[in-house]
């Protein structure tokens, strides 16, 4: 059971996603329906860490088995959506993956999960700053990722 509440038109959730990086490029996700990207991750079960949530949908989403490096960010988001406000607290961490036979893919590929195409990119990380990515905050700090786990609010309108 996801981790999430619903009350008309707002949404809570405790969501993990990672940052997977490799040869200057980050894995970056859009869905079909938006016109910006993410990092691949999502709600956390009942019962289930925030670091076993997010190596489970990394590899429910791209068969990838990752290992949790470390902690980069705690995010409290705040934003409105197709007149939905949601608010989530979501960890975020740096991954890695020790089968490199997975970076052989193509630089784009396509999955589908529950109905829903999810368009996998590799996208260089110089390119990154000129694509749409939220959370924001994180997007602006891709390329100098902290030492230390940083504490991030961001209240924003989509």
């Amino acid at each position: 059971m996801d981790i999430c509440l619903k009350n008309n038109n707002q949404r809570f959730a405790y969501r993990a996603s990672g940052v997977l990086i490799h040869n200057n490029k980050v894995l970056l996700v859009r869905d079909e329906d938006y016109s910006y990207f993410y990092f691949a991750g999502g709600k956390v079960h009942l019962g289930e860490t925030s670091t076993e949530a997010v190596v489970r949908e990394f590899k429910e989403e791209t068969n990838f088995d990752v290992g949790v490096d470390r902690m980069l960010w705690v995010l409290e988001n705040f934003f409105e959506e197709n007149s939905i406000y949601h608010h989530t607290i979501e960890f975020v961490y740096l991954l890695k993956i020790n089968n490199l036979s997975v970076f052989e893919q193509n630089e784009e590929f396509v999955i589908e999960e529950e109905g829903i195409r999810h368009f996998f990119y590799w996208c260089p990380l110089e390119k990154a700053k000129g694509l749409k990515i939220y959370p924001l905050i994180i997007y602006e700090n891709i390329e100098s990722l902290p030492n230390e786990t940083k504490h991030i609010i961001e209240k924003k309108n989509t």
